[in-house]
Protein backbone atom coordinates (compact mmCIF):
# COMPACT_ATOMS: atom_id res chain seq x y z
CA UNK A 1 0.00 0.00 0.00
CA UNK A 2 3.09 2.41 0.47
CA UNK A 3 6.05 3.02 -1.98
CA UNK A 4 9.18 1.99 0.17
CA UNK A 5 12.01 -0.43 0.90
CA UNK A 6 10.74 -4.19 2.11
CA UNK A 7 12.19 -6.93 3.42
CA UNK A 8 10.59 -11.00 2.93
CA UNK A 9 10.97 -13.61 4.21
CA UNK A 10 10.37 -17.21 4.29
CA UNK A 11 10.83 -19.95 6.94
CA UNK A 12 10.24 -23.45 6.31
CA UNK A 13 9.66 -26.40 8.73
CA UNK A 14 10.56 -29.82 8.69
CA UNK A 15 8.35 -32.69 10.18
CA UNK A 16 10.83 -32.83 12.51
CA UNK A 17 10.81 -28.94 13.50
CA UNK A 18 13.82 -27.83 12.29
CA UNK A 19 13.19 -24.83 10.62
CA UNK A 20 15.40 -22.39 7.87
CA UNK A 21 14.65 -19.56 6.15
CA UNK A 22 15.89 -16.79 3.79
CA UNK A 23 15.13 -13.41 2.58
CA UNK A 24 14.99 -10.72 -0.02
CA UNK A 25 15.55 -7.13 0.31
CA UNK A 26 13.62 -5.06 -2.46
CA UNK A 27 12.05 -1.44 -3.51
CA UNK A 28 8.31 -0.80 -3.79
CA UNK A 29 8.02 1.74 -6.35
CA UNK A 30 4.94 2.96 -7.79
CA UNK A 31 5.91 6.84 -8.29
CA UNK A 32 6.61 7.74 -12.29
CA UNK A 33 9.78 10.42 -12.80
CA UNK A 34 9.05 13.73 -13.24
CA UNK A 35 9.33 15.77 -16.71
CA UNK A 36 8.93 19.23 -17.90
CA UNK A 37 9.23 19.74 -21.60
CA UNK A 38 8.27 23.60 -21.22
CA UNK A 39 6.47 26.33 -23.42
CA UNK A 40 5.31 25.81 -26.93
CA UNK A 41 8.14 26.64 -29.61
CA UNK A 42 9.01 28.41 -32.80
CA UNK A 43 11.58 27.84 -35.32
CA UNK A 44 12.75 28.10 -38.79
CA UNK A 45 13.38 24.83 -39.40
CA UNK A 46 15.39 23.54 -36.41
CA UNK A 47 14.79 23.52 -33.05
CA UNK A 48 16.36 22.49 -29.91
CA UNK A 49 14.83 20.92 -26.55
CA UNK A 50 16.10 21.19 -22.95
CA UNK A 51 14.26 18.58 -20.81
CA UNK A 52 13.95 18.93 -17.13
CA UNK A 53 13.81 15.23 -15.90
CA UNK A 54 14.29 14.01 -12.27
CA UNK A 55 14.39 10.09 -11.38
CA UNK A 56 14.49 9.23 -15.11
CA UNK A 57 17.37 6.51 -16.47
CA UNK A 58 16.06 6.32 -20.00
CA UNK A 59 14.66 8.57 -22.79
CA UNK A 60 12.35 8.23 -25.87
CA UNK A 61 11.58 11.38 -28.49
CA UNK A 62 9.03 10.67 -30.95
CA UNK A 63 6.53 12.37 -33.27
CA UNK A 64 3.24 12.48 -31.98
CA UNK A 65 2.16 14.89 -35.06
CA UNK A 66 3.27 17.18 -37.80
CA UNK A 67 2.76 17.55 -41.42
CA UNK A 68 6.90 15.95 -42.07
CA UNK A 69 9.30 13.84 -41.20
CA UNK A 70 11.41 14.56 -38.11
CA UNK A 71 14.60 13.96 -37.41
CA UNK A 72 16.57 13.82 -33.94
CA UNK A 73 19.99 14.80 -33.08
CA UNK A 74 19.82 12.10 -30.11
CA UNK A 75 16.26 10.41 -29.63
CA UNK A 76 17.57 8.76 -26.42
CA UNK A 77 19.30 11.35 -24.32
CA UNK A 78 17.16 13.77 -21.98
CA UNK A 79 18.05 16.70 -24.68
CA UNK A 80 17.83 16.76 -28.25
CA UNK A 81 17.78 19.06 -31.02
CA UNK A 82 15.13 18.15 -34.20
CA UNK A 83 14.84 19.28 -38.00
CA UNK A 84 11.77 18.91 -39.82
CA UNK A 85 11.72 18.51 -43.52
CA UNK A 86 8.21 20.28 -44.33
CA UNK A 87 7.34 23.60 -42.25
CA UNK A 88 3.77 23.52 -39.88
CA UNK A 89 2.66 22.76 -36.22
CA UNK A 90 4.17 19.49 -35.14
CA UNK A 91 3.64 17.81 -31.34
CA UNK A 92 6.41 16.22 -30.03
CA UNK A 93 6.39 13.76 -26.88
CA UNK A 94 9.30 12.93 -24.84
CA UNK A 95 8.56 9.06 -22.80
CA UNK A 96 11.16 8.80 -19.39
CA UNK A 97 11.10 5.60 -17.80
CA UNK A 98 13.01 4.99 -14.36
CA UNK A 99 14.55 2.40 -12.74
CA UNK A 100 11.53 0.34 -11.69
CA UNK A 101 9.50 0.81 -14.92
CA UNK A 102 7.46 4.03 -13.93
CA UNK A 103 7.20 5.97 -17.44
CA UNK A 104 6.25 9.82 -17.60
CA UNK A 105 5.22 11.39 -20.81
CA UNK A 106 5.41 15.43 -21.74
CA UNK A 107 4.55 17.23 -24.88
CA UNK A 108 5.57 19.96 -26.88
CA UNK A 109 4.32 21.90 -29.72
CA UNK A 110 6.64 23.23 -32.36
CA UNK A 111 6.14 25.53 -35.18
CA UNK A 112 8.26 25.32 -37.95
CA UNK A 113 8.34 27.91 -40.54
CA UNK A 114 10.39 26.81 -43.48
CA UNK A 115 10.77 23.48 -45.07
CA UNK A 116 14.20 22.04 -44.61
CA UNK A 117 16.69 23.53 -46.27
CA UNK A 118 19.77 25.86 -46.47
CA UNK A 119 19.85 29.10 -46.01
CA UNK A 120 23.18 30.71 -45.95
CA UNK A 121 24.65 34.17 -44.83
CA UNK A 122 27.70 33.63 -45.22
CA UNK A 123 30.25 31.17 -46.55
CA UNK A 124 34.24 30.21 -46.55
CA UNK A 125 35.72 27.68 -49.03
CA UNK A 126 39.00 26.11 -47.60
CA UNK A 127 41.68 23.40 -49.41
CA UNK A 128 39.07 20.56 -49.23
CA UNK A 129 36.38 21.91 -46.88
CA UNK A 130 33.88 24.54 -46.46
CA UNK A 131 31.89 25.90 -43.71
CA UNK A 132 28.98 28.39 -43.81
CA UNK A 133 27.07 30.46 -41.45
CA UNK A 134 23.37 29.82 -41.14
CA UNK A 135 20.43 31.95 -40.88
CA UNK A 136 19.91 30.78 -37.74
CA UNK A 137 23.55 31.60 -36.41
CA UNK A 138 24.62 28.29 -36.49
CA UNK A 139 28.01 26.99 -38.06
CA UNK A 140 27.70 24.02 -40.56
CA UNK A 141 30.98 22.73 -42.31
CA UNK A 142 31.07 19.47 -44.78
CA UNK A 143 34.47 18.13 -46.90
CA UNK A 144 38.36 17.06 -45.78
CA UNK A 145 38.20 16.44 -42.44
CA UNK A 146 41.59 14.77 -41.71
CA UNK A 147 42.61 17.14 -38.78
CA UNK A 148 39.12 17.61 -37.62
CA UNK A 149 38.67 20.91 -39.19
CA UNK A 150 34.92 20.22 -39.72
CA UNK A 151 34.57 20.80 -35.27
CA UNK A 152 32.27 17.69 -34.89
CA UNK A 153 34.61 15.93 -32.54
CA UNK A 154 34.24 12.62 -34.46
CA UNK A 155 37.32 10.58 -35.62
CA UNK A 156 38.04 7.21 -37.18
CA UNK A 157 39.84 4.10 -35.96
CA UNK A 158 43.52 6.42 -36.60
CA UNK A 159 42.36 9.11 -34.89
CA UNK A 160 41.66 11.27 -38.08
CA UNK A 161 38.09 13.11 -38.56
CA UNK A 162 35.30 11.60 -40.95
CA UNK A 163 35.17 13.46 -44.06
CA UNK A 164 31.73 14.47 -44.33
CA UNK A 165 30.06 15.10 -47.87
CA UNK A 166 27.00 16.95 -47.14
CA UNK A 167 25.93 19.39 -44.65
CA UNK A 168 25.52 17.57 -41.47
CA UNK A 169 21.77 17.67 -40.10
CA UNK A 170 22.87 19.63 -37.01
CA UNK A 171 25.49 22.39 -36.37
CA UNK A 172 28.62 22.59 -34.81
CA UNK A 173 28.82 23.44 -30.91
CA UNK A 174 29.97 26.49 -30.36
CA UNK A 175 29.79 26.84 -27.02
CA UNK A 176 26.14 27.38 -24.26
CA UNK A 177 24.56 30.71 -25.88
CA UNK A 178 26.84 31.03 -28.55
CA UNK A 179 26.34 31.65 -32.40
CA UNK A 180 28.29 32.53 -35.37
CA UNK A 181 28.40 36.21 -37.01
CA UNK A 182 31.44 34.73 -39.46
CA UNK A 183 33.68 32.04 -40.36
CA UNK A 184 36.93 31.67 -42.01
CA UNK A 185 38.66 28.47 -43.44
CA UNK A 186 41.50 27.44 -44.88
CA UNK A 187 44.06 24.24 -45.62
CA UNK A 188 43.21 22.21 -42.29
CA UNK A 189 41.10 24.68 -39.93
CA UNK A 190 38.23 26.77 -39.13
CA UNK A 191 37.95 29.82 -36.91
CA UNK A 192 34.55 31.81 -36.37
CA UNK A 193 33.58 35.17 -34.62
CA UNK A 194 30.79 34.73 -32.22
CA UNK A 195 28.24 36.39 -31.12
CA UNK A 196 29.99 37.77 -28.16
CA UNK A 197 32.69 39.09 -30.75
CA UNK A 198 35.12 36.77 -29.44
CA UNK A 199 36.68 33.94 -31.51
CA UNK A 200 37.05 30.06 -31.83
CA UNK A 201 39.14 27.94 -33.73
CA UNK A 202 39.41 24.58 -34.40
CA UNK A 203 41.46 21.57 -36.46
CA UNK A 204 44.85 21.16 -37.09
CA UNK A 205 47.46 23.06 -34.64
CA UNK A 206 50.94 21.90 -35.03
CA UNK A 207 51.83 26.10 -35.81
CA UNK A 208 49.31 27.40 -33.05
CA UNK A 209 47.25 28.24 -35.46
CA UNK A 210 44.47 27.65 -33.34
CA UNK A 211 45.72 30.75 -30.97
CA UNK A 212 45.38 28.69 -27.61
CA UNK A 213 49.18 29.08 -26.47
CA UNK A 214 49.75 25.21 -27.49
CA UNK A 215 50.26 22.70 -30.66
CA UNK A 216 47.40 20.74 -29.29
CA UNK A 217 45.05 19.82 -31.83
CA UNK A 218 41.14 20.10 -31.35
CA UNK A 219 38.56 18.85 -33.20
CA UNK A 220 35.67 20.86 -31.30
CA UNK A 221 35.39 24.62 -30.54
CA UNK A 222 37.01 24.82 -27.15
CA UNK A 223 35.33 25.85 -23.98
CA UNK A 224 36.64 29.26 -24.16
CA UNK A 225 37.36 31.48 -26.72
CA UNK A 226 40.98 33.02 -27.65
CA UNK A 227 42.59 35.83 -25.93
CA UNK A 228 42.72 38.76 -27.89
CA UNK A 229 44.26 41.04 -25.42
CA UNK A 230 42.01 42.84 -22.32
CA UNK A 231 38.23 43.91 -23.50
CA UNK A 232 39.50 43.20 -27.63
CA UNK A 233 36.60 41.88 -29.76
CA UNK A 234 36.66 40.48 -33.41
CA UNK A 235 35.45 42.89 -35.98
CA UNK A 236 36.70 39.82 -38.90
CA UNK A 237 38.85 36.88 -38.91
CA UNK A 238 41.16 35.38 -41.81
CA UNK A 239 42.94 31.87 -41.97
CA UNK A 240 46.16 31.42 -44.25
CA UNK A 241 47.88 28.05 -44.45
CA UNK A 242 48.84 27.58 -40.97
CA UNK A 243 48.63 30.99 -39.53
CA UNK A 244 45.43 33.37 -38.87
CA UNK A 245 44.96 36.66 -38.31
CA UNK A 246 42.00 39.39 -36.88
CA UNK A 247 40.94 42.85 -37.38
CA UNK A 248 40.15 44.30 -34.11
CA UNK A 249 37.36 46.20 -32.35
CA UNK A 250 40.06 48.99 -32.55
CA UNK A 251 40.83 48.57 -36.48
CA UNK A 252 44.59 46.98 -35.44
CA UNK A 253 45.37 43.51 -36.69
CA UNK A 254 47.01 40.59 -34.26
CA UNK A 255 48.22 37.65 -36.08
CA UNK A 256 48.98 34.26 -34.73
CA UNK A 257 50.49 30.72 -35.90
CA UNK A 258 53.10 29.74 -38.44
CA UNK A 259 55.70 32.27 -39.39
CA UNK A 260 58.30 30.60 -41.27
CA UNK A 261 58.28 33.17 -43.98
CA UNK A 262 57.42 36.37 -41.24
CA UNK A 263 53.32 36.19 -42.15
CA UNK A 264 52.58 37.09 -38.82
CA UNK A 265 54.18 40.86 -39.55
CA UNK A 266 55.85 40.79 -36.17
CA UNK A 267 59.84 41.34 -37.53
CA UNK A 268 61.04 38.08 -36.94
CA UNK A 269 60.21 34.17 -38.00
CA UNK A 270 59.13 32.46 -34.26
CA UNK A 271 55.64 31.05 -34.64
CA UNK A 272 53.35 32.53 -31.97
CA UNK A 273 50.98 29.79 -30.32
CA UNK A 274 48.44 32.64 -29.36
CA UNK A 275 47.62 36.34 -30.10
CA UNK A 276 50.32 38.52 -29.40
CA UNK A 277 49.92 41.43 -26.61
CA UNK A 278 50.92 44.10 -29.31
CA UNK A 279 49.34 44.71 -32.53
CA UNK A 280 51.16 44.67 -35.94
CA UNK A 281 53.29 48.03 -37.14
CA UNK A 282 50.98 48.86 -39.93
CA UNK A 283 52.46 52.18 -40.27
CA UNK A 284 52.09 55.80 -38.70
CA UNK A 285 48.65 56.14 -37.58
CA UNK A 286 47.46 53.73 -40.03
CA UNK A 287 44.83 50.96 -39.29
CA UNK A 288 43.19 48.10 -40.89
CA UNK A 289 39.88 47.53 -42.99
CA UNK A 290 40.12 44.05 -44.08
CA UNK A 291 42.31 41.26 -44.14
CA UNK A 292 43.27 38.39 -46.93
CA UNK A 293 45.74 36.01 -46.34
CA UNK A 294 47.45 33.50 -48.71
CA UNK A 295 49.88 30.50 -48.06
CA UNK A 296 52.31 31.79 -46.81
CA UNK A 297 51.69 35.60 -46.61
CA UNK A 298 49.16 38.21 -45.44
CA UNK A 299 47.39 41.33 -47.21
CA UNK A 300 45.59 44.47 -45.31
CA UNK A 301 43.35 46.64 -46.81
CA UNK A 302 44.24 50.03 -44.84
CA UNK A 303 42.31 52.66 -43.76
CA UNK A 304 43.57 55.29 -46.36
CA UNK A 305 42.46 52.44 -49.23
CA UNK A 306 46.19 51.12 -49.63
CA UNK A 307 47.01 47.87 -49.40
CA UNK A 308 50.14 46.52 -47.79
CA UNK A 309 51.79 42.68 -48.17
CA UNK A 310 53.93 40.71 -45.70
CA UNK A 311 55.87 37.37 -45.28
CA UNK A 312 56.73 34.87 -48.00
CA UNK A 313 57.63 36.71 -51.66
CA UNK A 314 58.92 34.02 -53.99
CA UNK A 315 56.52 34.80 -56.76
CA UNK A 316 56.24 38.35 -56.00
CA UNK A 317 53.33 38.14 -54.29
CA UNK A 318 54.34 41.06 -52.17
CA UNK A 319 53.88 43.42 -54.96
CA UNK A 320 57.07 45.62 -54.24
CA UNK A 321 59.34 44.22 -57.58
CA UNK A 322 61.48 41.86 -56.18
CA UNK A 323 61.48 38.42 -54.22
CA UNK A 324 62.25 39.73 -51.12
CA UNK A 325 60.50 37.87 -48.03
CA UNK A 326 58.90 40.52 -45.33
CA UNK A 327 58.81 39.68 -42.09
CA UNK A 328 56.65 43.27 -40.99
CA UNK A 329 54.27 45.67 -43.16
CA UNK A 330 56.67 47.88 -45.22
CA UNK A 331 56.86 51.46 -45.13
CA UNK A 332 55.41 52.90 -48.39
CA UNK A 333 51.56 50.53 -49.65
CA UNK A 334 51.90 48.47 -53.28
CA UNK A 335 51.98 50.91 -55.57
CA UNK A 336 48.29 50.46 -57.33
CA UNK A 337 48.88 53.76 -59.80
CA UNK A 338 48.29 57.09 -58.84
CA UNK A 339 44.97 57.70 -57.40
CA UNK A 340 43.77 54.19 -57.65
CA UNK A 341 42.36 53.31 -54.19
CA UNK A 342 41.47 49.61 -53.57
CA UNK A 343 37.74 48.62 -51.69
CA UNK A 344 38.26 44.91 -51.71
CA UNK A 345 41.97 42.61 -51.58
CA UNK A 346 42.11 38.94 -51.86
CA UNK A 347 44.70 36.55 -51.41
CA UNK A 348 45.52 33.31 -52.89
CA UNK A 349 47.46 30.62 -52.27
CA UNK A 350 50.47 33.15 -54.25
CA UNK A 351 49.10 35.57 -55.64
CA UNK A 352 46.80 38.72 -55.13
CA UNK A 353 44.51 40.92 -56.12
CA UNK A 354 42.62 44.47 -55.71
CA UNK A 355 39.48 45.59 -56.76
CA UNK A 356 39.55 49.37 -57.13
CA UNK A 357 36.83 51.97 -56.33
CA UNK A 358 36.07 52.43 -59.82
CA UNK A 359 35.27 49.22 -60.74
CA UNK A 360 38.41 47.70 -61.90
CA UNK A 361 41.13 45.19 -61.26
CA UNK A 362 44.55 44.62 -60.61
CA UNK A 363 46.57 41.42 -59.94
CA UNK A 364 49.72 40.47 -58.95
CA UNK A 365 52.22 37.04 -58.24
CA UNK A 366 52.14 33.78 -59.29
CA UNK A 367 50.51 33.68 -62.68
CA UNK A 368 51.44 29.35 -63.93
CA UNK A 369 48.02 29.50 -64.48
CA UNK A 370 46.75 32.75 -66.11
CA UNK A 371 44.93 33.40 -63.07
CA UNK A 372 46.37 37.09 -62.75
CA UNK A 373 43.97 37.85 -65.95
CA UNK A 374 47.08 39.90 -68.33
CA UNK A 375 46.62 36.84 -71.18
CA UNK A 376 49.61 35.57 -70.55
CA UNK A 377 51.53 32.99 -67.61
CA UNK A 378 54.18 35.86 -66.44
CA UNK A 379 54.31 36.30 -62.75
CA UNK A 380 54.44 39.62 -61.58
CA UNK A 381 56.23 41.21 -58.72
CA UNK A 382 54.42 43.98 -58.76
CA UNK A 383 50.63 45.49 -60.13
CA UNK A 384 50.60 46.59 -63.98
CA UNK A 385 50.44 49.79 -64.70
CA UNK A 386 47.29 48.92 -66.46
CA UNK A 387 43.98 47.14 -65.69
CA UNK A 388 43.22 44.01 -66.26
CA UNK A 389 40.52 43.94 -69.32
CA UNK A 390 37.40 42.66 -66.84
CA UNK A 391 34.37 43.49 -69.74
CA UNK A 392 31.89 46.61 -69.79
CA UNK A 393 30.95 45.42 -66.07
CA UNK A 394 32.50 46.91 -62.47
CA UNK A 395 34.25 44.91 -59.94
CA UNK A 396 32.08 45.09 -56.47
CA UNK A 397 34.49 41.75 -54.62
CA UNK A 398 37.37 39.74 -55.64
CA UNK A 399 38.37 36.48 -54.41
CA UNK A 400 41.47 34.03 -55.51
CA UNK A 401 42.45 30.35 -54.50
CA UNK A 402 45.45 28.08 -54.92
CA UNK A 403 45.26 29.06 -59.30
CA UNK A 404 42.36 30.69 -60.19
CA UNK A 405 40.55 34.15 -59.55
CA UNK A 406 36.95 34.82 -59.23
CA UNK A 407 35.44 38.39 -59.07
CA UNK A 408 31.30 39.48 -58.65
CA UNK A 409 30.20 41.94 -60.51
CA UNK A 410 28.41 45.24 -60.35
CA UNK A 411 25.66 43.54 -62.02
CA UNK A 412 25.58 40.56 -58.88
CA UNK A 413 27.50 38.35 -62.08
CA UNK A 414 30.17 36.18 -61.21
CA UNK A 415 33.33 35.34 -63.30
CA UNK A 416 36.44 33.28 -63.19
CA UNK A 417 39.20 32.70 -64.95
CA UNK A 418 43.18 30.85 -64.30
CA UNK A 419 43.69 27.32 -63.47
CA UNK A 420 40.21 24.95 -64.61
CA UNK A 421 41.94 21.36 -63.50
CA UNK A 422 38.79 20.74 -61.73
CA UNK A 423 36.11 22.58 -63.35
CA UNK A 424 36.41 25.43 -60.67
CA UNK A 425 36.18 28.22 -63.06
CA UNK A 426 32.05 27.12 -63.49
CA UNK A 427 31.84 27.02 -67.28
CA UNK A 428 31.29 23.22 -67.87
CA UNK A 429 34.86 22.69 -69.43
CA UNK A 430 38.17 21.89 -67.53
CA UNK A 431 39.84 24.57 -70.24
CA UNK A 432 42.00 27.29 -68.57
CA UNK A 433 41.38 30.62 -69.20
CA UNK A 434 43.99 33.27 -69.42
CA UNK A 435 42.01 36.53 -69.57
CA UNK A 436 38.25 37.21 -67.81
CA UNK A 437 35.96 35.21 -70.08
CA UNK A 438 33.60 38.25 -69.91
CA UNK A 439 30.88 35.69 -69.76
CA UNK A 440 28.76 35.24 -66.82
CA UNK A 441 28.47 31.76 -64.79
CA UNK A 442 25.07 30.42 -65.70
CA UNK A 443 23.28 30.36 -62.06
CA UNK A 444 19.86 30.67 -63.95
CA UNK A 445 17.36 33.56 -63.07
CA UNK A 446 19.55 33.95 -59.51
CA UNK A 447 21.78 36.51 -58.97
CA UNK A 448 25.02 36.28 -56.71
CA UNK A 449 25.10 38.23 -53.07
CA UNK A 450 28.90 36.80 -51.97
CA UNK A 451 31.54 34.46 -53.10
CA UNK A 452 34.82 32.35 -51.30
CA UNK A 453 37.37 30.54 -53.45
CA UNK A 454 38.73 27.66 -51.81
CA UNK A 455 41.80 25.98 -52.93
CA UNK A 456 40.23 24.11 -56.03
CA UNK A 457 36.86 24.75 -55.70
CA UNK A 458 33.92 27.52 -54.76
CA UNK A 459 30.97 28.35 -52.86
CA UNK A 460 28.58 31.37 -53.68
CA UNK A 461 25.73 32.48 -51.69
CA UNK A 462 22.61 33.56 -54.09
CA UNK A 463 20.28 36.20 -53.84
CA UNK A 464 17.46 33.88 -52.31
CA UNK A 465 19.97 33.06 -49.51
CA UNK A 466 20.46 29.60 -50.90
CA UNK A 467 24.19 27.90 -51.59
CA UNK A 468 26.07 26.50 -54.38
CA UNK A 469 29.72 25.25 -54.81
CA UNK A 470 31.84 23.96 -57.65
CA UNK A 471 34.94 22.30 -58.68
CA UNK A 472 36.85 19.86 -57.14
CA UNK A 473 34.82 17.51 -54.84
CA UNK A 474 37.60 14.92 -53.56
CA UNK A 475 36.65 14.84 -50.18
CA UNK A 476 32.71 16.07 -50.22
CA UNK A 477 34.02 20.00 -50.27
CA UNK A 478 30.80 20.73 -52.39
CA UNK A 479 28.22 19.60 -49.91
CA UNK A 480 26.51 17.82 -52.96
CA UNK A 481 27.50 13.99 -52.17
CA UNK A 482 30.45 11.77 -53.70
CA UNK A 483 29.32 11.74 -56.94
CA UNK A 484 29.32 14.84 -58.10
CA UNK A 485 30.18 16.64 -61.38
CA UNK A 486 31.68 20.06 -60.05
CA UNK A 487 32.85 21.62 -63.56
CA UNK A 488 28.98 24.12 -62.99
CA UNK A 489 27.38 24.79 -60.50
CA UNK A 490 24.63 22.28 -59.41
CA UNK A 491 21.20 21.70 -60.63
CA UNK A 492 20.10 22.41 -57.25
CA UNK A 493 21.16 24.08 -53.92
CA UNK A 494 22.92 22.19 -51.12
CA UNK A 495 20.08 20.73 -49.05
CA UNK A 496 20.81 21.11 -45.49
CA UNK A 497 20.48 18.06 -43.51
CA UNK A 498 19.93 15.90 -46.74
Amino acid sequence: SQDGTYVLRLTITTASGVTAYDEINFTWDTTPPTIELGQDLSSKYRATIDALTNGAISYEWKKVSGPGKVLFSAADAEDTALIVDQAGAYVIALTVSDQAGNKATDNVRIVFDYDIRVFAKQVSSGGSHSCAVLDDASVACWGYNYAQELGYGDTNKYGEGIDRYMPPSFPIILGAGKTAKAVAVNYSHSCAILNDDSIKCWGQNASGQLGYGDTIRRGTPAATSINLGLNRKAVSISAGFAHTCAVLDDSTVKCWGANSAGQLGYGDYQNRLLPPSTPINLGNGRLAKSLSLGAYHTCALLDDSTVKCWGNNANGQLGYGDKTIRSAPALLPINLGSGVKAVDIAAGAYHNCAATSDGNLKCWGRNKNGQLGYGDINDRLLPDSSFIDIGARGVVSVSAGLSHTCTLMDDSSLQCWGGNEEGQLGYGDLIERHTPPQTAINFGASLVKSLSAGRLHNCVILDDATLKCWGSNSYGQLGGGKIVDGKTPAPTVIGYGD
